[in-house]
């Protein structure tokens, strides 16, 4: 049973319709038939509502195995690199009529590539291509005036698998983290922009400063990465919606910044966005323009755990 997107992209996750397009198309129609994908109303926060997951009932009891990936983050506008979210795997015990519900990650989208030849409609740092009624006079000005912006990749949605206690709260089962978005300028792979395992601790950690104009950190299960919660290009917690980060969110337009992925990934900004997972990735180091991958997390009482 392979739970998707149903063809989303962006912020924002898919609407039920998407989902029952998407699967109405597939191949599987006796197992797709089994999943549901609703508006999911978070009681008491607001911010939830809204929020479309998708949920399957077990047919039968038994073990079963469950294998979530996170997204990857959005290129920089150097337009080179990679950023990958994490593949988390277990074996849970299931009886029959419990119910799973999914948050599937979206990828971070690219900023828009740093050159002056032709763009595509959504990138508006480019001069674009003369036409005749223009004449050379406007395509000088144009250059004169010609913004070249150094943009950072949003990050990667992460994917989560959880269930619902009859009490109404939710208890998270797997998640897999999205991958940071990546920042301006020659790719370095430190390693940080890729989605991680579980969060050990503080461990040797990067030095962190305070970046003007600074990608958004990821959301997590509950909160985000961030001492400013209020931004809007902060990826929102899953118990928040999980809305993605919009990329420098300073200005209407966006001059070619990445939106984060639906699932928590952070906006983009002059550094990548962090990616979304239990605990989102942060932004802003001084050594690394790069988001932060999000980190994963396993339920304890899962079998056979690989990250």
């Amino acid at each position: 049973l392979h739970v998707t997107t149903c063809g989303a992209s962006g912020r924002r996750g898919p609407a039920p319709s998407d989902c029952a397009a998407e699967y109405n198309n597939s191949d599987s129609k006796s197992l797709i038939s089994q999943l549901r994908a609703a508006s999911f109303a978070i009681e008491d926060i607001p911010e939830g509502r809204g929020m479309t997951v998708q949920n399957w009932t077990s047919p039968s009891g038994g073990y079963y195995t469950l294998i979530a990936s996170g997204a990857r983050g959005g290129r920089g506008s150097g337009g080179m690199g990679s950023t990958l979210g994490a593949t988390v795997r277990a074996v849970i015990e299931l009886e029959k009529g419990q119910t799973l519900y999914f948050l599937v990650g979206q990828p971070g989208a690219d900023a828009c590539e740093k050159k002056l030849g032709k763009q595509n409609n959504t990138c508006t740092t480019s001069i674009g291509n003369e036409s005749p009624a223009t004449g050379m006079s406007s395509l000088l000005v144009a250059v004169k005036t010609l913004q070249v912006t150094h943009g950072g990749g949003g990050g990667g949605g992460g994917t989560f698998i959880f269930t619902k206690k009859e009490n109404g709260k939710l208890e998270p089962l797997l998640v897999a983290a999205g991958g940071g978005g990546l920042g301006f300028g020659k790719f370095n792979d430190d390693g940080i922009q890729h989605g991680h395992g579980p969060y050990t601790g503080p461990g040797i950690h990067l030095d962190f400063a305070p970046t003007e104009k600074a990608g958004g950190a990821g959301g997590g299960w509950n909160s985000s990465a961030t001492t400013d919660p209020l931004s809007l290009s902060v990826g929102r917690a899953l118990l928040k919606g999980a809305l993605g980060g919009r990329g420098c969110h300073q200005r209407n337009e966006t001059f070619g910044y990445g939106d984060g992925g639906f699932g928590g990934g952070g906006g983009g900004c002059r550094t990548g966005g962090g990616g979304g997972g239990y605990i989102g990735g942060t932004t802003g180091y001084k050594s690394s323009s790069n988001g932060e991958g999000g980190y994963s997390y396993a339920a304890p009482d899962l079998l056979h755990t690989q990250f």
